[in-house]
């Protein structure tokens, strides 16, 4: 039988694991069964995916060199090609001036583009 130090000799595993558990959890209080909402991501370690009216947030869970990190993004805005961008990326710019532990951020495609407000954090234990 492992004793408790070779059972927690990989922390990495141990925190993901926790928070693996920690992030189902609250999916769950919060009337999101984790088995529907668990999707793949290519980027992600773990990944999940809740509806709430026409808004998507992911939470994913990403490795990192020094620790994983836990990212909560929803997009916030769709636009076009008549959205002024540089104007646009100037308002965002000044809003996340003002925020703390969060930032609005851009992903462009050929045919629109999307504001999104992306919130990681480390997983590492204290």
């Amino acid at each position: 039988m492992a004793t408790p130090s070779q059972l927690f000799a990989n922390q990495r595993e141990t925190n993901l694991s926790s928070t693996i558990a920690l992030v189902e959890v609250v999916l769950s209080e919060l009337g999101h069964p984790a088995v529907l909402a668990r999707i793949k991501d290519p980027t992600a370690l773990h990944a999940w995916q809740i509806p709430k009216g026409s808004a998507l947030t992911r939470v994913m869970l990403l490795n990192r060199t020094e620790f994983t990190h836990l990212r909560v993004s929803a997009v916030v805005m769709t636009c076009d090609a008549k959205v002024d961008r540089p104007a646009l990326h100037a308002h965002l710019l000044a809003l996340n001036a003002t925020l703390s532990g969060a930032a609005f951020a851009t992903e462009v495609t050929a045919s629109s583009c999307s504001a999104s407000a992306p919130r990681s954090i480390s997983t590492r234990a204290k």
